[in-house]
């Protein structure tokens, strides 16, 4: 595998390691990761297999989960990994907690669920439009200008799916959501959703 040319910077040179270096200084990133989360530390050393071939050196910082959520909310990280969770049918709630402005905060001061900091005028202008709107044309236009320009930014980059279930009793209660009604997401981890789901249930007589 070639360099790829983004990383051809001025200044920067292959060490006898094969990292890219800079003054003496390697192209070292530190992931911040929970030590009891396996999956996401196997993820880490994946990519760090792959990121060595091209010569970025790449780990994980292992750490408690109360010191890895500290971090998270201060900003104190390098780089995270992270799940980022889908709530509620329509997308602006996924866009909205994740890359809203209002979500995050300055570096040392407590961020939730915005952990990235990541702060976009084009996007917050586009979510307040679908926030007022219920045109499906116009959605999906301000939908892919917010897609456009996270894409650009890319204050997050996807590396694996993890799927949640939830196990519904469909023969003793309807009022779920379906495939064909996904009103909301009937996970019991998700709010509001879950008292959105509760008041369409209905017992079967």
């Amino acid at each position: 595998m070639k360099p790829s040319r983004y990383w051809r910077t001025p200044g920067y040179t292959k060490g006898d390691d094969g990292i890219y270096q800079k003054d003496g200084v390697k192209l070292s990133i530190k992931v911040a990761v929970m030590s009891d989360v396996s999956d996401w530390i196997n993820a880490i050393n994946v990519a760090s297999q792959q990121l060595k071939k091209i010569g970025i050196d790449l780990h994980a910082d292992q750490m408690s989960s109360n010191e890895w959520t500290q971090a998270m909310q201060q900003g104190q990280f390098e780089m995270s990994i992270y799940g980022l969770w889908v709530a509620g049918a329509e997308p602006w709630m996924f866009y909205n907690q994740f890359y809203a402005t209002a979500n995050t905060a300055e570096v040392g001061k407590s961020a939730w669920p915005n952990y990235a900091r990541y702060s976009n005028k084009t996007v917050d202008d586009a979510l307040n439009v679908i926030n007022t709107t219920t045109d499906v044309a116009t959605k999906k236009s301000e939908y892919e200008k917010i897609q456009t320009q996270v894409f650009e930014d890319m204050p997050y980059i996807p590396i694996l799916r993890q799927s949640g279930l939830s196990e519904m009793w469909s023969d003793k209660v309807t009022g779920w959501p379906t495939d064909d009604n996904v009103y909301a997401n009937p996970q019991t981890w998700a709010n509001p959703d879950l008292g959105i789901v509760l008041k369409n249930l209905k017992v079967k007589k």
